[in-house]
């Protein structure tokens, strides 16, 4: 699959080019995703499954060790980086350093709710579905994150994949 697009055809066959195509391919999205208030009244009525016991919820709120954090270094896959264009290899490469203030970032947002604003922030790209696409719906729209948001994700989804395992909710593997 062509991994770069030249230009983009909307519904009516015209041809969109440079800043135009990206443009165009904002208002389409644009009309795609609205934001939509949330109903939490909707929400807290949903049925729910079964509950965690206290054991369980101790492991899943418990501080990040550094030794998590060093795994979900070693874990995270080499894919595309964020806005900063940090890659994982500079994470694996200096692992000492980068662990202990991942770990105390990824303890910040446990314990206090508190999140840089530099983890939140991501870069949209268009994916093609099928080769030579230049229609808009042809593209898939990704969002790139930064590397320490996914190393933290990381951290969190083996503790949940632990605490989901022992319950019998899903295999290990």
């Amino acid at each position: 699959i062509k991994s770069k697009v030249d230009f983009l055809v909307n519904d009516k066959g015209e041809k969109f080019f440079g800043q135009d195509a990206a443009k165009h391919s904002q208002e389409v999205f644009k009309n795609i995703v609205k934001d939509e208030p949330i109903d939490f009244e909707k929400i807290s009525n949903l049925p729910h499954g079964p509950k965690f016991d206290k054991q369980t919820k101790d492991i899943l709120n418990k501080k990040f060790t550094i030794k998590e954090i060093r795994e979900a270094i070693k874990m995270t896959p080499n894919k595309e980086p964020g806005p900063s264009g940090v890659r994982i290899t500079l994470f694996k490469k200096l692992i000492d350093h980068f662990a202990p203030l991942l770990t105390e970032i990824a303890n910040e947002a446990l314990v206090c709710g508190i999140t840089g604003e530099f983890l939140m922030q991501g870069t949209i790209t268009l994916i093609p579905k099928k080769e030579n696409s230049q229609n808009v719906n042809d593209l898939r729209p990704i969002t790139l994150l930064e590397i320490p948001r996914k190393i933290i994700i990381k951290a969190m989804t083996e503790r949940i994949k632990i605490c989901l395992s022992k319950k019998n909710i899903i295999s290990e593997n």
